[in-house]
């Protein structure tokens, strides 16, 4: 991503990473998935 950024003349990282990405709906289910599987459950 940063060289990506470098590329495309961007001031800040985090504009590129804003801009040109995004989480497709079975990513942030298997992220939350994955997390609640290490959250203990008393």
């Amino acid at each position: 991503m940063k060289v990506i950024s470098e590329m495309l003349g961007h001031a800040r990282f985090s504009f590129t990473a804003d801009t040109y990405t995004s989480v497709l709906p079975e990513v942030s289910t298997a992220a939350a998935e994955a997390v609640a599987a290490v959250v203990p459950r008393e």
